[in-house]
């Protein structure tokens, strides 16, 4: 930026043109007042316009702030001494900038960037399995613009619904492949979206509206096959698993209702701990691993019932860390 027309009591915002930078990094200095800058070299800087020179004749460049801006020493933030956690993602990460010095430091941004958009506390195999699969998926579709994300949003919902009914008649393989694919479907599309910037606030409302249904749909099918149809008949072993997983799932999901109002937090986000125990607990995915597991090895009655007793331990887990964290810590501690 080499020149800038400026009005009194306006805050100005200063950025190199080679700089890449997390909107919350913007974001702070507008609604900070006082001189301030990014790190200490300072590739971005917010100062008010009243600290300007009154001889500034129009032109302020990065080059020239110490000559028009009065007394010009901004207070420097850290991207790192900033609120880490993104309340849309319900991620912990530090805001970044890159400055583009060498084409080669395109595929660092992109993965950053990439890094930044990565929905949640996820789960083991998010995290550690498909997350960079995904990741070039994106990369690909984002060059097709007739993918939209609304399309793969409604791929994940149709293959979620799809799911239950194959384990009801018993494809297990068949079911396993398209819960697979519902997971790449559901990863894919809010990365497209949001680095794209095709926000479809409707289709989350409907994604998030499905969810719920879809996997009691799925505890329901499960059940009537190891039932063999009797899933009303409670006294029947998988009918009264099926039901408990039900049950405990959306008891489950009660719990974070409870705490994150609290805390404005999600309770899986809460500590290290809580995130640890978030990779291997009793969500989709982990749930569809251990149906993949049991059909792979052939051991799928004992796949459903060690299912079952997970999903125990799980809600356990949550229930006893939302009660310890409720008697001894105060809200305000994590809502700063």
């Amino acid at each position: 930026m080499s020149q800038l027309r400026v009005r009194e009591e306006e805050r100005i915002i200063i950025i190199d043109s080679n700089i890449i930078a997390d909107d919350h990094l913007i974001k702070y200095l507008v609604y900070h007042t006082g001189s301030l800058a990014i790190t200490n070299q300072y590739h971005i800087v917010g100062v008010n316009t009243s600290r300007l020179a009154k001889n500034n004749t129009d032109v302020f460049s990065f080059e020239t702030a110490k000559k028009y801006v009065a007394n010009f020493d901004p207070k420097v933030i850290e991207p790192n001494e900033m609120n880490k956690y993104v309340h849309e993602l319900r991620l912990q990460f530090v805001p970044y900038f890159f400055v583009y010095t060498h084409a080669l430091d395109i595929r660092q941004m992109q993965n950053i960037m990439y890094e930044a958009n990565f929905k949640g506390t996820l789960d083991f195999i998010a995290t550690y399995v498909y997350k960079y699969p995904v990741r070039e998926i994106t990369k690909f579709l984002s060059r097709h613009s007739w993918v939209t994300p609304d399309f793969l949003t409604m791929l994940s919902i149709v293959s979620s619904f799809v799911v239950p009914l194959l384990l009801a008649f018993g494809e297990m393989g068949w079911a396993v492949l398209v819960g697979w694919l519902m997971f790449i479907f559901d990863s894919v599309d809010g990365k497209l979206a949001r680095l794209t910037v095709r926000l479809n606030p409707t289709m989350g409302v409907i994604e998030h509206a499905t969810s719920a249904p879809a996997i009691f749909l799925w505890f329901a099918g499960l059940g009537w096959y190891f039932s063999n149809g009797q899933l009303l008949e409670f006294t029947h072993p998988a009918s009264a698993t099926a039901w408990s997983l039900m049950a405990l799932y959306w008891l489950d999901k009660g719990v974070n209702g409870i705490f994150k109002p609290r805390f404005g937090i999600d309770l899986y986000n809460y500590a290290p701990i809580d995130r640890f125990f978030h990779l291997f607990a009793c969500r989709r995915a982990i749930i569809h691993l251990i149906i993949t597991v049991g059909w792979a090895t052939s051991y799928r009655d004992e796949a459903f019932y060690f299912l079952g007793i997970w999903m125990v331990i799980s809600f356990m887990f949550h229930l006893f860390r939302c009660g310890w964290i409720l008697a001894t810590d105060e809200p305000q501690t994590v809502a700063e």
